[in-house]
């Protein structure tokens, strides 16, 4: 199904693709500033985009929906800096972001942990809600700098904010049995490697070991078009990664019998132009553009994420495996771990 943005940019993108091919950034951006003004996300007399958001306050939120108040958040706390399109160049974040926010509860006072955590702003947004964050990553130097994001985000928004970080491994937590309401990990688990056994598999064992019955864990991962596993990296990624395909994703992160599916998406690449094969808008962004001249987009990055790397249904997404690039995955554990 098109969404009303989806349907709405359709429209719009006849004429938008040619500035695209010659690389008028000005008529691009004419575009998709009339796009953002019909979206209400920006007003309509704003005489220039950088982007502009509207105060956030938190009465306000209830007016929002997560994902919403998840970007004025971020334009809120930093501003033209725009720390998640800095480290993601393919429009992936905040569609998996847009993914965890409609599946966690996020009650004021749950307890969530974030696995793999770096130093990202989404853990620190979750605390602006009200939730108890465990943020745990390898590398003790993440500390540092999510400890200075979130110093900022009290500063700005004059809220404290209880996020715990810890520097340990993943795959063996401190935590004890049962101990966390919601897990996320979001494009964490298939940099994880063990000695003792596949390092997904073993992730799934953890978080089904900390996740109280009925507690709700979200996990994201990369595609492929083969099953790819790499513990030292090599040409296309420097760091240990896999890539997965559907029947990967069955064997070893949906097989735990603790764990229920209860929602399985993919984002997946699109041009909302039946002229351009559902790649065009990907080759474009990734092979044509700069890293400088993407800089210039960021401030929409969150629409262009939303129009040309939408989250679809799992059997949509099956459909289309070229052009899938992320699985976004959402488990329910079923009882107690086991002894």
């Amino acid at each position: 199904m098109i969404s009303r943005g989806n349907y709405h940019w359709k429209q719009r993108f006849r004429k938008a693709s040619l500035y695209v091919r010659h690389r008028d950034w000005s008529g691009l951006r004419r575009e998709i500033k009339q796009f953002l003004v019909w979206k209400g996300l920006i007003p309509a007399d704003i005489p220039n985009v950088p982007f502009a958001l509207k105060p956030l306050q938190k009465e306000a939120l209830n007016e929002m929906n997560r994902f919403e108040a998840f970007l004025a958040f971020e334009g809120m706390v930093f501003g033209s800096e725009f720390p998640i399109p800095a480290y993601d160049p393919y429009l992936i974040r905040y569609g998996e972001y847009q993914f965890a926010l409609e599946m966690l509860s996020l009650q004021p006072g749950e307890v969530l942990l974030d696995m793999g955590s770096g130093a990202n702003i989404f853990v620190l947004f979750l605390a602006y809600l009200g939730i108890q964050a465990i943020a745990v990553d390898l590398d003790p130097q993440v500390e540092e700098t999510l400890q200075q994001r979130r110093n900022r985000v009290e500063q700005v928004l004059g809220s404290k904010l209880n996020v715990r970080f810890l520097a340990e491994d993943a795959l063996h937590l401190t935590l004890e049995d049962a101990s966390v309401d919601e897990v996320i990990a979001i494009s964490s688990i298939e940099h994880m490697f063990s000695a003792q056994g596949p390092g997904d598999v073993l992730a799934i064992e953890a978080i089904a070991r900390v996740l109280k019955p009925g507690g709700v864990a979200v996990i994201t991962l990369p595609t492929g078009k083969s099953f790819c596993e790499s513990p030292c990296g090599d040409e296309r990624f420097g760091g240990p990664y896999r890539l997965y395909t559907p029947p990967a994703i069955r064997e070893r992160i949906l097989s735990h019998p603790e764990l229920k599916l209860l929602r399985l998406a993919y984002l997946v690449h699109q041009t909302p132009d039946p002229r351009y094969d559902p790649l065009f808008f990907h080759r474009f962004w990734t092979t044509l553009l700069t890293p400088e001249e993407r800089k210039k987009w960021a401030w929409a990055n969150a629409i262009l994420a939303n129009v040309f790397n939408p989250i679809v249904p799992a059997e949509e997404g099956e459909q289309q495996l070229e052009s899938v690039n992320t699985a976004l995955i959402c488990l329910k554990k079923l009882r107690e771990a086991s002894a």
